[in-house]
């Protein structure tokens, strides 16, 4: 696969969107349940304030009765709204006159603790209220909730029972508790038929939750403002940054293409050209071939990746190419030059190759592989020795050309000839000189009748 089939700048774009969209809702989510978690913490925590108040208040009533049952109740001075307890007539001391003449009336545990409610029921949140369901005191009758709640507690050992609940539209909070008959309660409650241990009634207590629901509602609406907050720059944030990558993604497709484009042609340049193409590696064997090897090697590229490169190497280059190579590791060349012959391990055929290598090195200098390209110069090698046979030819045709055909100054009469330096020669001493030819004496017959007439037989032969 090319680098141009990987590339899907359109598709890596929508996938990019997807996933700005799926972090976009998961900040929303997170956020919003953030939100909710805190708000529901906030008016849980003044749910939790609302017990500990209550807590207290109870803490303070009941150290109040048992300081009060502990001595005996409590004398105080009788008046408009301290009036002597008709239901205590059946104890004798129960008011008494100082020596001044001031009325001092008896207050029990109960009767104590039913002024604190009333002292704190205008000032405070939250409202005391001492009940039974077979009360003495009509104030002191229950309402629906109440007799539900003393319902459940004597007929169940239960410490208390507590609601939340609404009352006229008002949030409030609840809290039942029995009262047991202590021993120091026997001398005022005795003689209703209460036994030591047995519960008489129960205290009420409840709470409004307006002063702490508005605190709440406080704090909830100071989250929601900072997650809001949050959220908005939150969703700014992941736009932004969704929109700088993709930006930078479309730039880097843009490289990428390009670049794509070049390895397409570089390529088809190196798979289509008639040149051998190889790369390599540091050990010296081969991480790349183009279709050419074939025809040089005898062997398909995916064959030869991992061979040494030597391997096709004529052993007559072998020694020759190894003390190359390794000379132009040691001086860090970064490109040479070297002709050998290379040997097709099928056919037995000898190419001879004129290469140029590329070294690649580390920042360090450490040997990374090699590139190299090589030319096959076989042809032009015949091409070379041709012409030189046929230039030696020619040299030899002209030489032989000027000595046999030139003009040359002859006498009419002895045939001698004249040199370039105004000499008279003899015709063989002139030709022996100038060419290749040498003499061998005879007599034709002509000149053998003409000078040796007696040689011939009747001066015919």
């Amino acid at each position: 696969m090319t680098l141009t089939q990987c590339i899907d700048p359109v598709q890596t774009n929508r996938q990019m969107e997807r996933l700005t969209w799926v972090l976009l809702v998961a900040w929303m989510l997170l956020v919003v349940l953030s939100g909710v978690w805190m708000g529901y913490s906030c008016y849980t925590e003044a749910r939790k304030i609302a017990r500990v108040e209550v807590e207290a208040f109870f803490a303070r009533n009941e150290s109040f009765r048992r300081w009060a049952a502990g001595h005996g109740g409590v004398y105080v001075r009788a008046g408009d709204t301290i009036r002597p307890n008709p239901y205590l007539n059946h104890i004798a001391d129960r008011d008494i006159r100082t020596a001044s003449g001031d009325l001092l009336t008896l207050v029990n545990p109960m009767y104590m603790e039913r002024q604190l409610n009333e002292m704190s029921a205008g000032s405070l949140d939250i409202r005391g209220h001492l009940t039974s369901l077979t009360p003495m005191r009509p104030e002191n009758r229950p309402d629906l909730w109440e007799s539900r709640a003393l319902f459940e507690l004597s007929r169940a050992e239960l410490p208390e029972i507590a609601q939340f609940t609404e009352k006229e539209g008002v949030a409030y909070l609840r809290v039942m508790r029995p009262l047991r008959v202590s021993g120091e309660c026997v001398d005022c409650h005795g003689f209703a038929g209460y036994r030591e241990g047995e519960v008489c009634g129960g205290a009420s207590l409840e709470l409004n939750m307006t002063r702490l629901q508005h605190h709440a509602a406080r704090e909830v609406e100071a989250i929601l403002l900072w997650h809001a907050a949050f959220l908005l720059s939150g969703l700014l944030l992941i736009r932004f940054g969704s929109t700088q990558l993709q930006y930078g993604n479309s730039q880097k497709s843009r490289i990428l293409l390009d670049l794509a484009g070049s390895e397409e042609r570089y390529r088809l340049l190196v798979e289509n050209t008639a040149d051998l193409v190889v790369r390599v590696d540091r050990d010296g064997r081969f991480s790349y071939v183009n279709p050419v090897g074939l025809r040089i090697f005898g062997k398909r590229p995916d064959e030869i990746l991992g061979t040494p490169a030597l391997h096709f190497v004529h052993p007559e280059d072998r020694e020759r190419t190894e003390r190359w190579f390794q000379d132009c590791i040691a001086k860090k060349l970064p490109q040479a030059r070297i002709e050998n012959r290379q040997v097709n391990c099928l056919s037995g055929e000898v190419f001879h190759l004129s290469w140029t290598a590329s070294f690649l090195h580390a920042e360090n200098g450490a040997l990374l592989g090699m590139n190299g390209i090589g030319h096959d110069i076989g042809e032009s090698k015949k091409a070379a020795a041709e012409k030189e046979r046929l230039l030696a030819n020619l040299r030899k045709a002209t030489e032989e050309i000027k000595v046999l055909q030139g003009i040359l100054p002859i006498c009419s009469f002895c045939k001698q000839i004249r040199d370039d330096k105004g000499y008279w020669n003899q015709l063989e001493k002139y030709l022996s000189e100038h060419s290749e030819v040498r003499f061998s004496h005879s007599i034709c017959p002509d000149c053998l009748r003409e000078h040796y007439p007696a040689m011939t037989e009747d001066g015919e032969e």
